[in-house]
């Protein structure tokens, strides 16, 4: 591990070491769970990303706000009520 980042071995075609990031340690599979599937984003933000503290907080808030708020209003717009 480098800097809290795992990483993967594998051998190129000349024999030499290529360490890499593994798919789920990478910016765009935080950001693409982060939209379909909060608590796995939330998970892999604040795990594997060298993001502010700060921008982590603000994340996680208004991703928990708008969670609640979606619950809420959804079954509300399901039946017609709004």
């Amino acid at each position: 591990m480098s800097n809290g980042m795992p990483l993967i071995r594998r051998l190129s075609r000349r024999g030499d070491d290529i360490w890499r990031e593994p798919w789920y340690a990478r910016s765009w599979a935080t950001l693409i769970a982060m939209y379909a599937f909060f608590p796995l984003g939330v998970y892999l933000m604040w795990r594997y990303r060298p993001w502010p503290r700060w921008l982590k907080w603000l994340s996680t808030i208004l991703g928990s706000v708008a969670s609640v708020i979606g619950a809420i209003i959804g079954p509300l717009i399901a039946r017609r009520i709004l």
